[in-house]
């Protein structure tokens, strides 16, 4: 990820159509350079009537002439507040890829995952809880999620923190006028005001808390069940997950003839684990395996998120839920028998967030997969708390370290400890509530919210 000012001034470019088989491809391009670059490589067509924002022509390289419309906005009231592009065209990988060294080509620089959303957050145009909305809105899976990105893009959530942080503020700005004045004795907020609006402040982040509680402890656990072929290494990764010997272990199939679950807590996110049997032909089954498979099936039309295990050593043909409509995460496992140039080049094959390469002798890949399904189950949970789920993940503990400050300056005005106190215990609720809307960061949070962006967004 670049965050230098240096890097956030150059022009780059991506294609920012899903990949894939489409009639629209488009390719943004954003930067001081932008406007310069168009008119580097792009030929107006003088028989079609062109607006000064949309211009029809071709794209232009050194063997090829593209088809398409320009979108341009020279100015800085673009998404990232920089002159900015799109070249709308076919929908063809190779025809983008052609736009793209073209473009290249003129000036621009490749961008990063995320780095045009990144920009609109560093400008200014979105806040830090509305780039995380960009994204839920990419990845959403029904209309529900969708509703809560758009509302939190929107500003909703947004919005209440910046009207508790303006009243903070206020406040903060009275007590530190009276504290310049301190030697004229002149009170600009009264005890009983500044306790109204300490205890204003703290109601409403304790609302903002209480909604964004992923799942409290009367609540039903994320469940996660482990499917496979006969001895795909489920119990082995079940038993790492869990740090316990809960399943039986062995290279004998059918070895696991029952459902094993264990309960797991981790980031506030209850989860319950579960090690179902091998998948067996009706040709294999006896009457106890026969059971198997039926609380196999049960589980599958039970489960929040499906582990798909694979052993590494063989195929991805070797999945049992690649033809259902479970939500699935492809673990490939035993990884350890690998050599290394197999491991890199399977590596480099998979899906980043959704499959995972994990070995239980080496412990690779185990603390991601963990993560990764942890995430998920907070996504599960977003459209009941109204807040994307990266965003509950992210702000929980900023948002308790800003009441519990408020909390302190409560007291402090309540016991007479003096203004100096007081101001002290709102900054750090301030600097708390700014790691959330983004005023106050650091490269590693930008780097955990855009990381998971893609190229082009």
């Amino acid at each position: 990820m670049i965050h230098s000012p240096q890097g956030q001034h150059d022009t780059i470019v991506a294609i920012a159509s899903p990949s894939g088989l489409a009639k629209r491809g488009i390719v943004r391009l954003s930067g001081p350079d932008t406007v310069s670059i168009v008119e580097q490589c792009f030929r107006s067509d003088s028989s079609v009537s062109s607006r000064p924002h949309c211009r029809v022509g071709s794209l232009t390289g050194a063997e090829f002439n593209v088809p398409g419309r320009f979108l341009v906005w020279p100015t800085e009231r673009s998404y990232t507040r920089q002159p900015a592009a799109e070249f709308h065209t076919f929908g063809s990988k190779p025809v983008l890829d052609l736009c793209l060294k073209a473009l290249v080509d003129a000036g621009a620089r490749l961008a990063e995952p995320g780095e045009f959303t990144m920009r609109a957050f560093l400008s200014g145009r979105i806040d830090l809880v509305q780039a995380e909305a960009v994204l839920a809105v990419i990845d959403a899976q029904d209309r529900r999620q969708l509703d809560v990105a758009i509302d939190q893009l929107a500003g909703g959530l947004g919005a209440r923190l910046s009207a508790i942080r303006n009243e903070l503020v206020a406040s903060l700005a009275e007590l530190e006028a009276g504290l310049d004045f301190v030697e004229e004795d002149i009170e600009f907020i009264s005890s009983d005001l500044l306790l109204q609006k300490l205890t204003s402040s703290a109601a409403n982040i304790d609302s903002i808390i209480d909604q964004i509680k992923s799942r409290d402890s009367n609540s039903a656990e994320y469940r996660v069940a482990l499917f496979g072929l006969p001895n795909a290494g489920k119990s082995s990764l079940f038993n790492a997950i869990v740090d316990d010997e809960a399943a039986i272990v062995s290279p004998i199939v059918g070895t696991t003839t029952d459902r094993v679950t264990r309960t797991l807590e981790r980031d506030g996110v209850k989860i319950l684990w579960v090690d179902t049997a091998g998948q067996e032909t009706d040709s294999e089954l006896g009457s106890i395996s026969s059971n198997s498979q039926q609380h196999r099936e049960t589980e599958m039309e039970n489960c929040d998120l499906a582990i798909d295990c694979i052993a590494a050593t063989g195929a991805m043909g070797d999945s049992v839920l690649s033809d259902t409509d479970l939500q699935r995460t492809v673990v490939l496992t035993k990884s350890d028998l690998l050599s290394d140039s197999q491991r890199d080049s399977l590596l480099g094959q998979l899906n980043q967030g959704t499959q995972f390469l994990t070995s239980t002798v080496t412990g690779a890949g185990i603390e991601e997969l963990l993560q990764h399904v942890v995430n998920k189950a907070i996504e599960s949970s977003s459209s009941e708390s109204g807040v994307v789920g990266s965003t509950v993940l992210r702000s929980r503990s900023s948002l308790i370290e800003a009441r519990i400050s408020i909390d302190s300056a409560i007291t402090a005005v309540e016991s007479g400890f003096g203004e100096e106190i007081v101001a002290a215990e709102i900054r750090v609720a301030l600097d708390s509530l700014g790691t959330i809307v983004g005023t106050v960061y650091a490269d590693d949070i930008l780097d955990v919210v855009f990381g998971k962006f893609c190229i082009g967004k």
